[in-house]
């Protein structure tokens, strides 16, 4: 029974919700709303530009070697923010500069969030300082750091793979340029769908349960980290900002789920893609923890 039970719940999900959002109307258009403004007003400015520019300088490498191709992803994932990291490691997998192995392991590390979302977002939007947002922005970088070097230190350091990258003909500028712009177009498309989902789907969980603004808060980072880091603002500051430290860290369900279909594309493990996240959001909280009285 347990079994079929199990296997039932995912085609109840959508009626069950469906029913919620006719019960709970304003609450389904309170939530959409809000991440509507949260996506258009905050994300997307902050993101576009970087995934136009990001995409269009990867397509123009010229044959990247192991080396390159390892410290890409967490690169420009790090500098440009969500999903970037983990399209790139596919992308790369897909063109022959990395094993699966390789790919795999970078998912870990690669798929975090952008520095100008850091610093205008959380930083100067949340706190009212960017030096918090820079101070966030390190604090992952360093994290990532450690990960990426106790995963790929020692054979960066003694030696460079023979693989020959599947390359195709060089690329024309008005061509990746186009190509580029509609990436980045379907990204920010992609992503504003999702924040507005997880934005109704807190929301409605809001209207249901009437929790306390710490749970609140808490829920809203777990699915969404633009509206949880809004939600942030009704919680005492020292809390505030460890609540965001986990939230950079994991990322949100949100921007997981535009992740994962990258990765499905290929044939790559995304479990690797979890434990990163995981991972991340442990360390940023402990980073948080013994930084907080310097801020």
């Amino acid at each position: 029974m347990t079994r079929a039970l199990r296997r039932a719940l995912p085609s109840l999900f959508p009626p069950l919700l469906l029913l919620l959002a006719l019960c709970f109307p304003a609450a389904c258009v309170r939530g959409v709303k809000t991440g509507l403004e949260t996506g258009l007003f905050s994300l997307i400015p902050s993101l576009f530009p970087s995934l136009v520019l990001s995409r269009l300088a990867v397509s123009f490498l010229p044959s990247p070697g192991r080396r390159t191709a390892l410290i890409l992803p967490p690169l420009l994932g790090s500098l440009c923010g969500f999903p970037l990291g983990a399209q790139l490691c596919v992308n790369l997998y897909r063109r022959g500069a990395l094993s699966k192995k390789d790919a795999e392991d970078l998912l870990f590390c690669s798929n975090n969030a952008g520095g100008i979302f850091l610093v205008s977002v959380c930083g100067v939007g949340l706190f009212g300082q960017a030096r918090i947002g820079y101070f966030l922005l390190a604090a992952q970088s360093v994290a990532v750091l450690c990960f990426f070097f106790l995963r790929f230190g020692k054979s960066l350091l003694w030696r460079e793979a023979s693989r020959t990258p599947r390359l195709a003909k060089s690329p024309s500028l008005s061509g990746e340029w186009h190509r580029s712009l509609k990436e980045a177009g379907d990204a920010c498309v992609m992503l504003l769908s999702c924040v507005m989902f997880f934005s109704f789907l807190t929301e409605l969980f809001a209207c249901l349960f009437k929790p306390a603004p710490f749970f609140r808060a808490l829920i809203s980072l777990f699915s969404e980290l633009a509206g949880g880091t809004a939600a942030l603002s009704a919680l005492p500051t020292e809390t505030a900002f460890l609540l965001c430290c986990g939230g950079v860290g994991w990322g949100g369900c949100s921007v997981l789920m535009q992740s994962l279909l990258f990765v499905k594309e290929s044939d790559l493990d995304p479990k690797r893609l979890w434990q990163g996240k995981i991972s991340l959001a442990a360390a940023m909280l402990f980073f948080g923890y013994f930084f907080k009285k310097l801020l």
